[in-house]
């Protein structure tokens, strides 16, 4: 702006020079001379005026504060609203904004062996010893710094006809679980070893079956609510106790 000014002022300077002379008499101008002047002063101003908008009309002077280009400031710029960003995060971890887990199937003991609706199972209590004897002729003994969380059911044949349990067949691994720990129960001869089981349960007939797991007497205090998985073709599921 202050360039534009500068050029005005030696026009308007040129001007007063050919017009008023150096100390001499006034030169007259002929009309062809005056407009050949006024047409220059105004090409003049015209080429150096950012506000020029038609040829060598309409010269504007810009006052003081003005700029020639629109403030950044006063630019409106899309603003990222807070929705937005949650939508952002939410479609990361999942389609519907929620975190996603993975599940483990919860399934009753008696669907996990295939007899699901024959037999009604049920989890009666668990016992904690360092021996469990079976009759008067067979026992077992835990390991040294161990001891037996034994696991006791009840298992009812609700239909109207015999059924064949025969637990030996399926291949099926049975484990306690609690915290980060996972212990497999005991594969046993006992009579009465829930895992390896084979006999008839008569309609309307119950028998008490037990699942036996070895653990450290460090944990005894850790197994307060048992928590038993099944695991079947490399799938692990929760048995509804």
């Amino acid at each position: 702006m202050k360039k534009n000014k500068k050029y005005l002022c030696i026009a308007i300077a040129g001007l007063s020079l050919l017009l008023s002379g150096c100390g001499t008499a006034m030169h007259e101008l002929t009309s062809e001379e005056e407009e050949l002047i006024v047409q220059y002063a105004a090409h003049f101003i015209a080429k150096h005026n950012i506000y020029q908008k038609d040829g060598v009309s309409n010269v504007i002077v810009p006052e003081e504060g003005d700029t020639e280009t629109e403030s950044v400031s006063e630019t409106q710029l899309p603003e990222e609203t807070e929705t937005e960003t949650e939508t952002e995060h939410a479609s990361t971890d999942n389609p519907d904004g929620t975190q996603q887990e993975d599940a483990i199937e919860s399934i009753k003991l008696a669907e996990a062996i295939g007899h699901g609706a024959q037999l009604t199972i049920t989890y009666l209590e668990s016992e904690i010893a360092e021996h469990y004897k079976d009759g008067d002729f067979y026992s077992v003994s835990a390991d040294v710094g161990k001891t037996f969380y034994t696991m006791k059911f009840k298992i009812e044949n609700i239909s109207d006809k015999t059924i064949e349990l025969n637990n030996i067949k399926k291949e099926i691994v049975y484990q306690l679980r609690y915290g980060e720990t996972s212990v497999k129960a005991e594969n046993t001869f006992l009579a009465k070893d829930f895992t390896l089981y084979k006999g008839k349960i008569e309609a309307g007939q119950s028998i008490e079956l037990m699942m036996l797991f070895e653990i450290s007497k460090d944990d005894v205090k850790l197994v307060k609510e048992p928590l038993l998985q099944v695991e079947i073709e490399d799938s692990i599921k929760n048995i509804e106790l």
